[in-house]
């Protein structure tokens, strides 16, 4: 059962990282892109993946308590790099 879960969740990382290692090599090799788009498409992978990570990070600590310490290093996270 666990190595299943885990083979599954090698598999999607995998094909996440393919996929994303795939798009920036076309992006980079594109003739047609300035430095001012290449910033915004790097930009926009980046919030994906922020949100992605928000999102997987919310779902596993769940409801109740998990949930308030995910809110907490969010916030303290933020405060450190605003500072």
């Amino acid at each position: 059962m666990h190595r299943r879960g885990l083979f599954r969740d090698f598999v999607r990382a995998a094909l996440v990282a393919l996929s994303g290692l795939t798009i920036a090599t076309l992006v980079a090799n594109h003739p047609f892109l300035s430095v001012r788009g290449a910033v915004l498409v790097t930009v926009v992978m980046v919030g994906a993946a922020i949100g992605t990570a928000a999102s997987g990070a919310m779902r596993l600590g769940g409801r109740g308590l998990g949930l308030k310490w995910f809110v907490l290093g969010l916030l303290a996270g933020l405060a450190v790099v605003l500072a």
